[in-house]
């Protein structure tokens, strides 16, 4: 059997995949000539071989978790057998995901974009692309580093820079955009230095512009007028060689008187154009001064513009908030003058309900056959023993209730049920701890009674208390559950 071997160029499309979202990427390689079919393995980052499979294809679909991988590759012959491995190709997979920042906005002067932003977020990448936007202008990242997935340095170009608000647009790969409108505001604190800078460069420019241009004319002129002189002379001189030495003597004198008349021409033509030169000069200054004063009071008035459309912004913005500062405080008495007049109109019509039974109650206390203070609410069992005179100091309870009078204790006659339902009803709200205690292990004792005020009362004290001691709230719920069993 003759054996024969391959010499493998693979040109691997994509050695560092990026899935994006629920997309795959691939391994793709040029195909060898005599092969049929090709072995693929993968290993991890610990040397282990995690796939081997034949691929009868040059397009292999990357299934496996994001990590650090290597692969390799080789040509099958006709019996099925490897031939020659390639090296050992790294092999990076990562998800694509759409990148975040922390910042909501950024403000930078202009003279600081010389200087790397630093963003901090999730979701960076080495392909990361950013830049910003602001109608036609762009300012375009000059280099992006990722020092780790959550930071990301950026040194952004400062040509054509200008002071404005504009967009970010952060992109990974995949199309994977960030998109944050006005989140960079590019402000130019040295607007006069750099105006000046400009105005000097353009002065420079122009300086070295006319410079050249009368070199270059002056050049042209000389080279024109030593032509025309050795033109004049070759031929003066042809001439003079004719000529007896009379005629040389005459033309000679003639020569001379020509020469000085040609050098008097020179010098006048040499101070008309000089005076050209300086009047051009002269002129080419006023204009550019001219210039100069349009453009700075172009500037003036546009610095002035903006000057008065950002106090007529600020001065609007001053309006809408002393207007919603109004409108809210005249909401606030609007509603406080509503709940007051429902208040008031709760308790009129409470007393005109109550009305009728209201004495039946404050006598049914006595009664120790009335129980209807029972099946009345906390709010008008309220109402009701308010209009109870009241006993003398220091316990201010309902005169009903108290026998006797003392400096320092009062002496109570609970001659009737009704008198301790009313008394531990009282004694819910006392400002003695075990004093509450007491009253709320009434009302879940087996005899107590299902009494519907103390029941609301113990709910809401529960729901509207957020500083209640956690013993005290135990009490209470069992007290609470007690009730509602019992009134059941």
């Amino acid at each position: 059997m003759s054996k024969f071997l391959f010499t493998i160029s693979f040109l691997l499309l994509c050695t560092n995949i990026q899935l994006f979202g629920t997309e795959q990427g691939y391994i793709e390689w040029k195909p060898i000539k005599g092969a049929f079919g090709y072995k693929l393995e993968i290993r991890d980052e610990n040397k282990k071989l995690i796939i081997e499979e034949v691929v009868n294809n040059t397009r292999y679909l990357i299934r496996t978790p994001t990590g650090k991988y290597d692969f390799r590759i080789s040509p099958m012959n006709v019996f099925e057998k490897t031939t020659v491995w390639s090296y050992w190709n790294p092999l990076n997979v990562v998800i694509s995901k759409r990148p975040s920042i922390l910042l909501a906005e950024l403000s930078l002067d202009i003279s600081e974009l010389n200087k790397p932003i630093i963003f901090k977020g999730k979701n960076f990448l080495t392909d990361t692309k950013l830049k910003f936007t602001w109608g036609s202008r762009t300012l375009n990242a000059k280099s992006i580093t990722l020092s780790d997935p959550g930071t990301l340095s950026v040194l952004l170009s400062p040509e054509n820079a200008v002071q404005g608000k504009y967009e970010l647009l952060m992109e990974n790969p995949g199309n994977r955009i960030l998109s944050i409108k006005n989140f960079l505001n590019l402000t130019d604190n040295n607007e006069a230095d750099r105006l000046a800078r400009e105005k000097a460069e353009r002065e420079r420019l122009e300086a070295e512009r006319l410079a050249r241009e009368k070199a270059e004319r002056d050049r042209l002129e000389a080279e024109r007028l030593a032509r025309e002189k050795a033109e004049r002379d070759r031929l003066e001189a042809e001439r003079l060689s004719k000529m007896s030495e009379k005629e040389r003597l005459e033309a000679e004198r003639l020569a001379r008187e020509k020469a000085e008349r040609e050098r008097l021409e020179a010098e006048r033509l040499a101070r008309e154009k000089a005076e050209r030169d300086r009047l051009e000069a002269e002129r080419l200054a006023r204009e550019k001064a001219e210039r100069d004063r349009l453009e700075a009071e172009r500037l003036a008035r546009s610095k002035s513009d903006r000057e008065r459309l950002e106090a007529e912004r600020l001065e609007a913005e001053r309006l809408a908030r002393e207007k919603a500062e109004r409108d809210r405080l005249e909401a606030e008495r609007l509603a406080r003058e509503k709940a007051e007049r429902d208040r008031l109109e709760r308790e009129r019509l409470a007393r005109e309900r109550m009305k009728d039974k209201k004495q039946v109650i404050i006598d049914g206390i006595e009664d120790s056959s009335n129980r209807e203070y029972l099946n009345v609410g906390s709010y008008d069992l309220d109402m009701i023993l308010n209009d109870f005179k009241k006993s003398c100091s220091p316990s201010n309870l309902l005169e009903t209730l108290v026998e006797k009078c003392f400096s320092n204790h009062s002496v109570l006659k609970m001659g009737t049920v009704q008198k301790a339902d009313i008394l531990n009803y009282l004694l819910l709200n006392s400002d003695n701890y075990r004093t509450r205690i007491k009253s709320y292990t009434y009302f879940m004792k087996e005899g107590s009674p299902q009494m519907k005020a103390a029941l609301e009362k113990m709910i809401s004290k529960v729901d509207k208390t957020s500083s209640i001691d956690l013993e005290e709230k135990e009490f209470i719920e069992k007290a609470i559950d007690f009730q509602k069993k019992n009134s059941k």
